[in-house]
């Protein structure tokens, strides 16, 4: 294409002095020259913005899901299921096999079956 610098330099001397006349003849040209040039560079970065987030939900997101797993993770247990994946009194581990305070089941087979009436008020006899 260019034999010498010389003409290489001579070519970009003339199209940059082409430019110059076209701007000087007519001011006015630049404003589109410069939406051409503006609206790729916004459009670019609101996309990489809108890209960022995102980015930022999605790992919002993945860390509200890791969050509800180990929540429901921790309500099974260290065995799995509602009670922690164990028949009753086969696990040492879990502390709803562990008696329940308040009176032996066997005292409460000798409470009376008949309801107690419970009174307020003077006329209560003893």
């Amino acid at each position: 294409m260019f034999k010498t610098s010389k003409e290489f330099v001579k070519s970009a001397t003339e199209a940059a002095t082409a430019f110059n006349d076209t701007i000087k003849d007519d001011p006015e040209i630049l404003i589109p020259l410069a939406l051409v040039h503006v609206i790729p560079i916004a459009l670019t970065i609101v996309g990489g913005t809108q890209i960022c987030l995102m980015h930022q939900r999605l790992k919002i997101e993945r860390e509200h899901t890791k969050q509800v797993r180990l929540r429901a993770e921790l309500g099974r247990g260290p065995h799995g299921g509602e009670h922690g994946g164990c028949k009753h009194g086969d696990c040492p581990h879990c502390k709803h096999h562990e008696p329940a305070a308040g009176p032996h089941p066997k005292a409460l087979a000798d409470a009376p079956t008949k309801p107690h009436k419970h009174h307020h008020g003077p006329h209560h006899q003893g």
